[in-house]
């Protein structure tokens, strides 16, 4: 069985509907101890399955657990690499400060400015 290393801020797995086709198959009994080893198994613990089609449905499931979670892996990662690409160009320049404006109410003033036109504004609430 494959073993999982579940990043810490990963608190979830994905339980898809069309599994339920299989976990139908199998009993009551069966269900629940499949239920179980799957928490047991995102938890990084392993259990044995008591019969062959309990342990198919087991690792049908367990493998589609770990390409989502190598999936969230390497997506955290990439939005790791483009928001500190992200940061690094803007406060690589060095007039950053220069850009703001020297008047700190100038933002008020514009948003306090008498509507003029013809049209119809439309508000959003």
């Amino acid at each position: 069985m494959a073993k999982i290393k579940t990043p810490p801020d990963k608190k979830s797995f994905i339980l898809y509907n069309d599994q339920s086709d299989v976990v139908d198959l199998l009993s009551n009994e069966q269900a629940g101890i499949l239920f179980k080893s799957l928490y047991k198994f995102s938890n990084g613990s392993s259990s044995e399955m008591p019969d062959l089609s309990t342990k198919i449905v087991f690792k049908s499931i367990t493998s589609q657990i770990v390409r989502d979670t190598k999936k969230y892996v390497e997506k955290c990662k990439k939005n790791k690499e483009n928001a500190l690409i992200r940061w690094n160009k803007t406060h690589s320049d060095s007039n950053v400060c220069e850009r703001m404006q020297p008047d700190a109410n100038a933002c008020e003033r514009y948003a306090n400015h008498a509507d003029t036109d013809n049209e119809t504004d439309t508000v959003f609430k």
